[in-house]
């Protein structure tokens, strides 16, 4: 080989080592944490969190107006859906109720090859499917009360948040349910919700078993 070719065949060595390592900028690139521009991850191991109406009782994205009244329980639906064509393992789901929740139970439609796991203060709840095969949807229900102290003004708002990763999704999916409430006005008591009951609160527990007998015992709690 001529000092030539060598000089060539390294040229086009570097060339493709570069193009190789290089991060392709084009439409769907991702920055990662060191704001390097690299493919994005598929997003197809989804999430979408849901509040039921406390007057419908139907399980709806968000609710804007001041429906609840301190005291009420407030009730999710978390839809998990693995949108690929492959199974995944060890599909973990995180739900950190903001300010004025706490958790006082769960259900699933998957009664066995899943655990959850409820933080002492009732806040913080993880649940984990061993394994989602494809296209498979799975519903996690979250049944919380509000507790004070409550922010000033007639009314206020909280987000919550929850989100989805598996060993072959770490960036996962994250979706918030918006809920307003009513604060208490001149000391009265709180204001009734039109006409709901708690048994509109429990219904997918006493579906699937794990917890509507008790929680029915249990009736509205007031803070």
């Amino acid at each position: 080989m001529t000092s030539k070719q060598i000089t060539t065949a390294i040229a086009i060595t570097a060339a493709t080592f570069f193009l190789a390592a290089a991060p392709v900028k084009a439409d769907g690139n991702c920055t990662d944490q060191y704001g390097s521009t690299v493919p994005c991850q598929p997003n197809n191991l989804n999430i979408n969190k849901q509040v039921q109406d406390p007057i419908t009782g139907q399980f709806v994205e968000n609710i804007t107006t001041p429906e609840f009244s301190q005291g009420n329980n407030v009730s999710f639906k978390l839809i998990v859906t693995n949108n690929s064509g492959e199974t995944f393992s060890g599909v973990n789901i995180t739900d950190n109720v903001p300010a004025n929740l706490v958790i006082d139970d769960v259900s699933t439609d998957q009664s066995t090859g899943v655990t959850t796991n409820l933080s002492t203060d009732k806040t913080d709840l993880t649940v984990n499917f061993d394994k989602m095969v494809a296209g498979q949807t799975n519903n996690i229900y979250v049944l919380a009360h509000l507790i004070g102290p409550y922010p000033t003004g007639d009314s206020f708002c909280q987000d919550n948040w929850a989100t989805v990763t598996a060993p072959a999704r770490p960036s996962g999916d994250t979706n918030f349910a918006r809920f307003c409430v009513v604060n208490n006005v001149s000391g009265t008591t709180k204001l009734p919700t039109a006409g709901i009951e708690d048994l509109v609160y429990v219904i997918p527990f006493a579906i699937t078993g794990l917890g509507g007998v008790a929680l029915l015992k249990k009736g509205k709690k007031t803070i």
